[in-house]
């Protein structure tokens, strides 16, 4: 990466409340509602350097890895997701968007 250039990540609301987090080098699936005062963390910002989010309500800052509230006011982690969730009362199988293969935690 040269001098001046930013490094990004664009934000995508999926199903429900998840949103998918596109880094350069790979995809994070969140719940995209703060677990503080829920608000909506597809308005909010995130630290590529850092890999992290912040709530654009109360600025509550989420690490992309675990979930864990780095700033900001007390609260729960945020959940992160290795797969995209199934829909409550789906009996069909769906699969997650191409390209939205979250790395996993090894098992």
């Amino acid at each position: 990466m040269t001098a001046g250039q930013e490094r990004q990540a664009q934000v995508r609301r999926l199903d429900g409340d998840v949103i998918a987090v596109e880094l350069a080098d790979r995809t994070v699936l969140i719940s995209g509602i703060c677990p503080h005062r829920k608000g909506l963390l597809r308005y909010g910002t995130v630290d590529v350097e850092k890999q992290r989010i912040t709530c654009p309500l109360h600025h509550s800052a989420f690490s992309l890895e675990t979930g864990e509230r780095v700033a900001g006011p007390a609260c729960e982690p945020l959940r992160v997701y290795d797969e995209l969730p199934q829909q409550r009362g789906s009996h069909e199988e769906s699969e997650a968007p191409e390209g939205l293969q979250h790395e996993g935690r090894s098992s």
